[in-house]
């Protein structure tokens, strides 16, 4: 008795639940077009506001400060140099190229257009002109200054690039003023 009272109860529930949302056709459907609207436009932000700061990211990641030691630097000067950049707390990553590989790389680089420049470079040349070189990338975008100035403070580096102070600092703001934009929308 009771489990068909319940049944009953549920059937007519049911029954008028559609039966108003028929009554209130219009007003339903326009219930679930705009949720549906609203739902897609908080996904498409969520979605943009990720991707941007992904990217917004990727780009900073991409910031590197570029050394070349001094002709005359010594391996053991380049070893010292390599660990006094190493120690620095803002510096994340440094990549050694060596003027030999750089070599091998130009020549490989001639070789795919022209092979017998290529051919001319490698036999015909007695010393390497080229320098070892550092790329050094900071922990933070804010921190490149920094590093940097380090960088410049070691005796055996001769030329150091990184952009000016100025466009990193511009690019450093823009890059929050887009992240935290977004998270308020």
């Amino acid at each position: 008795g009771d489990i068909m009272v319940i049944i009953r109860q549920f059937f007519l529930f049911f029954r008028d639940g559609f039966k108003n949302i028929w009554n209130t056709l219009f007003m339903s459907l326009s219930s679930v077009i705009t949720l549906t609207l609203t739902l897609s436009l908080c996904a498409l932000f969520v979605l943009f506001a990720q991707n941007t700061s992904d990217f917004t990211q990727q780009v900073e990641g991409e910031i590197k400060i570029f050394a070349e030691f001094s002709k005359d630097a010594t391996p053991e000067e380049i070893t010292n140099a390599i660990s006094i950049i190493e120690a620095d707390q803002n510096v994340a990553d440094i990549t050694h190229i060596t003027k030999e590989k750089e070599y091998t790389d130009f020549i490989q680089d001639i070789g795919e257009d022209d092979p017998e420049l290529a051919a001319f470079f490698e036999n015909t040349s007695d010393e390497n002109p080229l320098v070892d070189t550092l790329i050094v990338a900071a922990d933070d975008v804010k921190n490149v200054n920094k590093v940097a100035e380090v960088v410049k403070a070691v005796p055996a580096i001769e030329y150091v690039d990184y952009g000016e102070e100025s466009s990193l600092a511009a690019f450093a703001n823009i890059t929050n003023i887009i992240r935290q934009s977004f998270s308020w929308i």
